[in-house]
């Protein structure tokens, strides 16, 4: 997440939720962490390194459960293994159609967007001269 702008990648027709927008990431191999699992997902699938942020609620549906984080992308993200990958605003994203547990994922970062922005006060003329 950039400022109020979220990374998401199409799946590809065909598979489970084909064509369906999704937050980047993959399953966890063996012995493997999930923030590890999210680097190298992230490398396979889009071609680039990334630092880990922010450790998010996980969100499960009953049969998966996805740990989502804040990332940074250290260059710009590739569309290797996805139908097409793309900036959204948080609102423009929420219109779109996502598998069940990412859609609760933005749904939480709407709502912590929304706290963020309500909790900040607007600046006095005062305060933006300086």
């Amino acid at each position: 997440m950039e400022g109020d702008q979220v990374f998401l990648a199409k799946r590809k027709e065909g598979g489970p939720h084909g064509g369906l927008w999704e937050f980047p990431g993959g399953k966890i191999e063996a012995g493997e962490s999930a923030e590890r699992a999210l680097i190298r997902e992230i490398r396979e699938e889009h071609g680039v390194d990334i630092a880990l942020g922010e450790k998010l609620l996980p969100v499960t549906d009953g049969r998966i459960e996805l740990q989502p984080f804040r990332i940074e992308f250290q260059a710009s993200p590739q569309c290797l293994d996805a139908q097409a990958i793309q900036w959204f605003s948080l609102e423009h994203a929420k219109e779109l159609p996502l598998p069940p547990c990412d859609r609760r994922i933005l749904l939480r970062l709407i709502e912590r967007q929304s706290r963020y922005t309500e909790a900040t006060p607007p600046l006095e003329s005062s305060e933006l001269q300086h």
